[in-house]
């Protein structure tokens, strides 16, 4: 018989299987194991896994292969979850088309119609285009030969949402107004400006991503709660409509000598009509608007 003392240490195998590991993005948790958000994410442990608080890995792969796993809140007393789903999709810029057109400038005055006409409406904007789509969810898997009693685990693969569609262009300047007549001794006023051009209607939403996979696999025990969902994510909304154009600036009024334009009816000064001998004091002012 044996006189050397029994060795009663426990295998190392052993100690791994008593382990007890904290995953979080939580830093206040003690001895907490922080899991990375922008990267895939495995682990394999023989002893025992706890998800404190949320998870939450956009798009990537998370996967844990333990002897048990059960969940607590962190710190902030979030609840244990792990989130996989898909980014929204990137907003599209603003058109970078050619712009649209500005109205053409009014006509100018004539002695049938000695008044400037209109500025001509801008052109219309382009239509938004299509949205960005959503990002794909990431694959969620979890083998584990038990579960520890009340764990509760929400675990969430789904698409990401589309991006709004393209804002529309904006619609085009107006046109100047048209001058008004220059001629002795009448003139006309300037003609108003143009309307700006429509805005572009909105583009179409994105997309959403696709949703993943959650796999769970637990032969050896029930006693967790697992909440899964996996699908597909909302398409985006409607872009928003291009504002309106600016409208025109009115036209010049015409002028004779130093007088300009200033209203609808234009009184020509008595001295312009001291003329074939009459006095301007015997003169009377003459109306030369309508």
């Amino acid at each position: 018989m044996s006189t050397e003392p029994e060795d009663k240490r426990e295998p190392a195998g052993s100690r791994r299987r008593h382990s007890t590991t904290y995953l979080t993005q939580d830093q206040n948790v003690p001895s907490g194991t922080i899991v990375p958000p922008d990267a895939p994410y495995s682990i394999s442990d023989p002893g025992t896994v706890i998800i404190c608080g949320p998870l939450i890995l956009p798009g990537q792969n998370f996967s844990v292969e333990a002897g048990a796993i059960g969940t607590q809140p962190d710190t902030k007393g979030q609840a244990a979850a792990i989130n996989v789903n898909g980014t929204q999709g990137p907003l599209v810029p603003l058109v970078t088309t050619s712009p649209p057109t500005t109205g053409s400038t009014g006509s100018g005055g004539t002695f049938a119609n000695r008044h400037g006409g209109q500025g001509g409406q801008g052109g219309n904007g382009s239509p938004g285009g299509l949205g960005n789509p959503g990002g794909s969810g990431g694959n969620i898997t979890i083998h584990t030969a038990s579960v520890a009693p009340n764990t509760n685990l929400s675990l969430s693969a789904e698409g990401g949402t589309g991006s709004p569609g393209q804002q529309g262009q904006t619609g085009g300047q107006g046109g100047v107004g048209g001058k008004g007549l220059t001629a002795r001794p009448f003139c006309g006023r300037g003609g108003p400006g143009g309307t700006g051009g429509t805005g572009g209607t909105g583009g179409t939403g994105g997309s959403g991503g696709n949703g993943a996979t959650v796999n769970v696999s637990c032969p050896n025990g029930t006693a967790g709660s697992f909440h899964a969902s996996a699908k597909g994510g909302a398409g985006g909304p409607v872009g928003a409509g291009g504002p309106g154009g600016q409208p025109g600036s009115g036209g010049a009024g015409g002028y004779f000598g130093p007088f300009r334009h200033a209203s609808h009816c234009q009184v020509v000064p008595p001295a312009h009509m001291a003329i074939k001998g009459l006095r301007a004091s015997q003169v009377k002012p003459v109306r030369t608007g309508p």
